[in-house]
């Protein structure tokens, strides 16, 4: 759980734990003998040998894919079983005709099935890709899916679409199939009219997408799908994670760890808990969702508070005994796959392990107890945890019953009381932990009724033995800008573990010096007494402290203490002032969360596109900002106001702060930049936009304060009366869905030449050599970005026709500008063209966060020139397309092999000839290392520009106010000759490449290019 200060509104996070119900098990179906399966017959006495996936209709109905058998299995309301549907010869046969007359496919691990509320089952056939109907009479149909397996047919007849491993089923209200279309990794719905549509997945096997729109995000490798009474959809993917999509379709992860295998959490909110392969998915009425959790051998519930308990199912082997007639959550469930639920609230699960069984947890009994488990955490050397009671309740009326606690681990620590023998009663549960181990431990009360089964509670003890609070790395940072410097009055984070209760506790509004136990120091590394931060927010995992204005600039020794248990110490910088800007994704980067003076009274908040949300009571308007516009920028770290340390302010500072607000390099004076009246820590800086202001969606922005830069972000800029800011690569839907919190495709592939001269020392007194290396090849991807990603490759202080970025950050830190993940075109991109050999073709280079393609190329294979084509046939991400482009001719830089150095101070004019470019672009780099993390990682200084100009200049000089900002060469870091930096001039063809999604639609921005390129190593002056 990561929190981070937000804007104007401080964040608070309330959770509630609740446990959940376990039942009594019993089989159904299947015997785990061999080998009789007579229809007929008890459907205990059967032999299911591949049962996987279940359904159970309105009338009680059981329904069985036994993929062994090539079968489907009914068991009627009286437990007797008959064959449904299949020959029980696998194979593809029957459509139009009864359903046990047909062949079904028996090879699936997992088959997905449901039944509607009119008398349709359906079944997915995942090595055919199909789906089939039998309907109430009993007759089958083929309804998506036309027998190829791929990727196709969306808005069209399902029939005509294809399907790439269907399993998952689920039905709506209204007739509407969904199926989780497992290789193609997306979910499709099948609507009433027939038409198929994908309704989550854009096709990437990396997940992403979480809070924007279900179809943009990815989806990867969806085994499961149920359906709730309000229309939410939920989505078992990944082999780790249980995904909602709301009616609204927004997509949040409900349950599971991105890519973590593993059995945890149980007693905490299910995001933060573990699964391994979780199979099948059932909502009751009540909205508790109920997973197959298969690889843990668990059926696991996750109620409507978001809490995780197992109802069902034991670590166990093929010895253990099943547990029927007992409780659920003591029984051996191996390998459960399908769940389904009656209308009573039952809950039945396939399980094919143990010689294949249908079991059913009875959750309705005489008794009710609330809530249903029981779990205390102790920390070794504390208080006993506080008594915790249970409410005991009667459906029929009174009932007597005894309450007896036992201990299945740990010794005598667990005891019950009670209020009366006769329900209603409540139950006190205590324990002693005192003089036990760290571990985890069991219990259970039993509670026996006067008539009737008994019925179990378990009761969890955790004991841990108390550690030290620990700092992750990057640990210490600005709550709003993200930097690691922070300054008199700022608000700061501390990222770790152990540091506080695992609840969240909000300080607000007077922030104390010590909250739920947790308390941060900072000693002066100089000497001196400890200064103490006022606590805003603690939790386990991170903190957020407020530093007193009396703090002077200079290097401390920063301390988490919780529970009398303190750090080890974590050095953190202070300086007179280290302004943090907020920005719309509460991280420190992409477009900034400010508000105009001129618009809405204020209400108003900048965003690429126009558009209103409310929250805090008010209704926002969204919208970029326009030339002449008055600005708030909202920050932390402005620097020492005591008046403020209390919600005061002391005025304007903008002079003794020299305070200057510096957008796409313009310098401008604020109006105003002081502490912000009623909300300690906080900044605002009002300034006013030039009327002659370009517009930019992507404009930079900074704040120097004393001499110190603030985060860099970046501020959409329209033209006046405009309702959207112009990118030249975006249009203006492509610009709404970033700013819905969706993504765009951008990028493309190239076929370039390359000459690159390497300059390199072995030692400070050794000579300098060069290595020059030709090299030919083709590559690219397309990649995945959100706003703030697509905002990090294209914002920077731009001047003439350079951007320039500035970044500073440990080698262990993700790239600002790095997408969510990059399409699949494909497995294999062929390419041709005059001397590339017949069948090459670009191949998968690296693939996370997803596929990158690349082919080396012959030497003198581009040597010859003309028109070079990759075509695709088409993946996971998009669809077919061919492309084709040409090389420069003659591409040459005047004295290139004689430019040696560069002087910052001085412009400098490059010339070049040739034909067939479109632009030549110029880039250069340098970079220091400035320090290292809490983890001993390099942070690295690192400056680079982009000049982007017509070929057909043949000229261009870079202005001296761009090469200024390149490191000098006393101060940079290479293994490559001293005080140099990597400089390239490349020209380049580009050719419009148009590239269908298989999502829908088209990349938003994709292209062929064709690149002459020279590099080498220049020494900085």
């Amino acid at each position: 759980m990561q929190i981070r200060l937000f804007g104007l509104f401080g964040l608070l996070v309330l959770m509630s734990f609740q446990s959940a119900a376990q039942g009594t098990i019993s089989t159904v179906a299947g015997s785990g003998q061999c080998c009789a399966s007579v229809d007929g017959s008890a459907a205990t006495n059967a032999w299911l040998t591949g049962v996987s996936g279940i359904a159970v209709d309105k009338q009680g109905n059981i329904y069985i894919t036994d993929t062994a058998s090539g079968k489907i299995r009914k068991v009627n309301a009286a437990g007797i079983i008959s064959t449904f549907a299949g020959t029980g010869t696998p194979g593809f046969s029957g459509d139009g005709g009864p359903a046990t007359s047909a062949q079904l496919d028996g090879s699936s691990t997992f088959t997905g099935i449901a039944a509607d509320a009119s008398g349709n089952v359906y079944i997915s056939d995942a090595t055919k890709g199909i789906v089939r109907k039998i309907n109430s009479a009993g007759i089958i149909t083929t309804i998506a899916g036309n027998g190829s397996p791929g990727f196709a047919g969306d808005n069209g007849p399902a029939t005509s679409a294809q399907l790439q491993d269907p399993q998952g089923l689920a039905v709506d209200a209204s007739g509407n199939l969904y199926i989780a279309d497992n290789r193609n990794n997306r979910v499709r719905k099948v609507n009433a009219a027939g038409v198929i549509t994908t309704v989550a997945g854009n096709g990437n096997a990396v997940a992403s997408g979480d809070g924007g729109l279900a179809t943009a995000a990815a989806a990867p490798g969806p085994a499961s799908v149920a359906l709730d009474a309000a229309g939410n959809l939920y989505i078992a993917e990944g082999g780790t994670d249980i995904r909602k999509v709301d009616t609204a379709g927004k997509i949040s992860t409900v349950a599971g760890q991105n890519q973590v295998r593993n059995f945890s959490g149980d007693g905490g909110p299910a995001t933060a808990a573990a699964l391994k392969n979780p199979l099948g998915l059932g909502v009751d009425s009540s909205g508790n969702l109920y997973i197959a959790d298969s690889q843990n051998g668990r059926v696991r519930k996750v109620d409507a508070a978001g809490i995780i308990t197992t109802i069902a199912g034991i670590t166990g082997n093929a010895s253990s005994p099943l547990g029927d007639g007992g409780p659920s959550t003591s029984a051996y469930v191996p390998v459960p796959t399908g769940v389904a639920l009656d209308a009573a609230g039952n809950v039945y699960v396939s399980s094919p392990g143990a010689g294949g069984r249908v079991r059913k947890i009875s959750m309705a009994t005489a008794l009710s107890v609330s809530p249903a488990s029981l779990s205390f955490s102790y920390t070794t050397g504390g208080s006993n945890p506080t008594p915790q009671t249970v409410s005991v309740t009667s459906s029929i009326g009174t009932m007597s019953f005894t309450a007896v606690g036992s201990v299945i681990s740990g010794g005598s620590w667990l005891s019950v009381t009670s209020s009366g023998s006769t329900a209603p009663a409540t139950l006190t549960v205590s324990v002693n932990a005192s003089g036990l181990a760290a571990g985890a431990y069991s219990g259970a009360i039993t509670l026996t009724p006067s008539g009737g089964a008994s019925q179990s509670l378990a009761v969890t003890l955790t004991v841990t033995g108390a550690s030290a609070p620990s700092f992750a790395s990057g640990a210490v940072v600005n709550a709003l800008g993200y930097q690691t410097t922070l300054a008199p009055g700022a608000v700061f984070v501390i990222f770790g573990g152990g540091m506080g209760p695992a609840t969240l506790a909000a300080g607000g509004p007077d922030y104390p010096s010590t909250l739920a136990g947790t308390s941060i120091s900072l000693t002066p590394a100089s000497g001196g007494s400890p200064i103490t931060a006022r606590m805003v927010y603690t939790a386990a995992s991170q903190v957020a402290g407020l530093l007193p204005s009396s703090i002077t600039p200079g290097t401390y020794a920063m301390r988490v203490t919780y529970n009398g248990i303190a750090s080890a110490p974590q050095n953190v910088t202070v300086l007179a002032r280290s302004l943090g800007i907020a920005t719309a994704n509460s991280a420190g980067t992409g477009t900034v969360q400010a508000t105009i003076g001129n618009v809405n009274s204020g209400l108003s908040l900048t965003r690429l596109t126009t558009g209103n949300s409310s929250f805090g009571g008010y209704s926002w308007t969204l919208t970029p900002a326009h030339p002449g516009d008055t600005l708030v920028l909202w920050g932390t770290g402005g620097g020492a106001d005591a008046a403020n340390d209390t919600g005061g302010t002391s005025g304007d500072q903008t002079a003794a702060g020299n305070f200057s607000v510096v957008v796409s390099g313009r310098s401008l004076t604020p109006a105003y930049a002081g502490a912000s009246q009623g909300f300690p820590g906080l900044w605002q800086i009002n300034f006013t936009l030039p009327s002659d202001m370009a517009p930019d969606c992507f404009a930079s922005v900074q704040v120097s304060a004393g001499g110190q830069l603030s985060n860099q972000v970046t501020l959409p800029v329209a033209p006046s009366g405009q309702g959207y800011c112009t990118d030249p690569q975006l249009s203006q839907t492509a610009l709404q869905q970033l700013d819905s919190g969706g993504t765009v495709a951008l990028g493309g592939l190239s076929v370039s030449k390359l000459t690159a001269t390497s300059s390199f020392q072995t030692s400070a007194s050794s000579a300098v050599t060069s290595t020059t290396i030709n090299s030919e090849m083709a590559s690219g991807g397309v990649g995945l970005y959100t706003a703030d990603e697509y905002a990090a490759v294209f914002s920077g202080v731009k001047i003439d026709a350079c951007v320039v970025n500035d970044r500073t950050a440990s080698t262990a830190t993700r790239n600002p500008a790095q997408p969510q993940g990059y399409l699949d075109l494909g497995t294999r991109l062929p390419m041709s063209g005059p001397g590339v050999p017949a069948g090459a073709a670009l191949a998968i280079a690296s693939s996370n966060p997803g596929p990158i393609y690349s082919l080396t190329l012959p030497a003198g294979t581009l040597g010859s020139g003309g028109a070079y084509t990759i075509s695709g046939s088409g993946g996971a991400g998009a669809g077919a397309f061919s492309a084709s482009t040409n090389l420069p001719a003659n591409f040459t830089v005047s004295g290139w092999d004689s430019l040696s150095s560069i002087d910052r101070a001085k412009p400098l004019t490059l010339n070049w000839s040739g034909t067939g470019a479109d632009e030549v672009v110029i880039t250069g780099s340098t970079y220091a290392t400035v320090g290292k993390d809490a983890t001993n990682t390099n942070i690295i200084h690192n400056v680079f520009f982009t000049c982007q100009v017509p070929a057909a200049s043949g000229s261009y000089t870079i202005p001296a106010s761009v090469l200024s900002y390149l490191l000098p060469a006393s101060i940079v870091s290479t293994a490559q000759a001293s005080g140099s930096g990597i400089f390239s001039v490349s020209a380049e063809k580009l050719q419009t490449l148009n590239l269908p999604l298989a999502s829908g639609g088209s990349a938003a921005y994709s292209a062929i290019t064709g690149v002459v390129a020279y590099s080498k190593n220049l020494s900085v002056q």
